[in-house]
């Protein structure tokens, strides 16, 4: 049988980022899209069995949450979670720093 990884069926900012860094481990992983929430795209984790998920809130930016706990949100609102220089787009509600890195795959 071949080992099918469901990473390779994603590609692109709108399906699949990895979160890395981040002090508050639970939320680290893989996630792919899951539906959509406020008219964005929802990420879920399928690392590991914690219900974290990364979706967008018109008012504030991105949150990232475990269950209904906020640990990490963004500030501006952009098209997709930031990346780039996450000391200055990503902040903490629940979570630890560091803050979390996030990473796209290379297309």
């Amino acid at each position: 049988t071949k080992k099918y990884d469901i990473r390779a069926a994603f590609c692109g900012h709108d399906k699949l980022l990895t979160i890395a860094n981040a002090g508050s481990a639970l939320v680290n992983g893989t996630y792919i899209t899951n539906g959509f929430r406020n008219g964005r795209v929802l990420f879920k984790n399928i690392d590991h069995k914690h219900e974290c998920v990364i979706y967008c809130n018109p008012k504030r930016g991105w949150t990232l949450a475990h269950h209904d706990a906020v640990y990490y949100f963004s500030f501006p609102l952009t098209k997709y979670p930031p990346s780039t220089d996450p000391e200055s787009e990503w902040h903490t509600q629940y979570g630890k720093f560091p803050l979390p890195h996030i990473v796209y795959p290379q297309k």
